[in-house]
Parts: structure tokens; C-alpha cells; sequence
């Protein structure tokens, strides 16, 4: 890595490249807090949230960001997932209060154009009687 480059603060993504349901893979935590910060992920418990087990949650989790960045949704931490993880973004999360704020929303109302007057074909001056 060039020295004028700053570590990504998700690097610790790239190493876990392939895992899948039913692996206990070190560091596998530190995915769940990722997809936790973003809304995707919500354990009853904090043994699971720490825990290094790929489970269903963790899966389904994945697949839900998966979908939400059009990439195919496997549940497998894969090469353009881990991509798209690493890719600098805001913080705010993708999923608040269980609603998913990336999918288009079917109750807002479409913005109509307004009506314009015809272009008038001339010019219209207006002058003080000073000048």
C-alpha cells in the first residue's frame, strides 16, 4: 500500500473472502457489527452478535445488503461484496427502525411539472422615465 494512503478502516473484510453459513471463522464478529452499523443486523444478544459464527442471521443479513447494492444475493461473503464494503460511504445506515430506506418507496407522490406560459417571441423593456 503507498505510503500517502490511509488504511480502510473495513480492510479486516478482506481476509474473511469466502465465508459462508455454517463457517466459525475468526473475525467473523467484526462483520456483524459492520452489517449492524448499517442496519442489516440485530441479535437478541450480545454472545451471538460476538461470536465468530457464520449463521442464518448473519446470511440473511448479507443478503439483504447483497440485494440493496445489486449484487447477486448469495449470503456468501464474496469478491464484489467485500468490494462494495470496503468503498468509503456515510454512516448512516441503510435500514432504520426495520424500514429499508434503499428500496424506492411505492407511497411517494410523483412530482408533476407544472404548466409553463409559451415563450413569447419578443422582448419586453422596461426604462425609468430618468434615463
Amino acid at each position: 500500500m503507498p505510503s500517502d494512503q490511509k488504511p480502510s478502516p473495513f480492510d479486516f473484510i478482506k481476509h474473511l473472502e469466502g465465508c459462508h453459513k455454517g463457517n466459525k471463522t475468526k473475525d467473523i464478529h467484526h462483520l456483524k457489527h459492520y452489517l449492524h452499523q448499517f442496519g442489516y443486523l440485530d441479535y437478541p444478544d450480545q454472545i451471538h452478535a460476538n461470536g465468530d459464527d457464520f449463521d442464518d442471521l448473519l446470511e440473511s443479513a448479507l443478503k439483504t445488503y447483497q440485494h440493496n447494492y445489486h449484487i447477486k444475493p448469495t449470503g456468501m461473503l464474496d469478491t464484489e461484496t467485500i468490494a462494495k464494503m470496503v468503498t468509503p460511504r456515510c454512516g448512516n445506515p441503510d435500514i432504520v427502525n426495520g424500514t429499508n430506506t434503499m428500496l424506492p418507496s411505492r407511497t411517494k407522490d410523483k412530482i408533476q411539472a407544472r404548466a409553463r406560459p409559451p415563450s413569447t417571441p419578443y422582448l419586453t423593456i422596461l426604462s425609468s422615465p430618468e434615463t
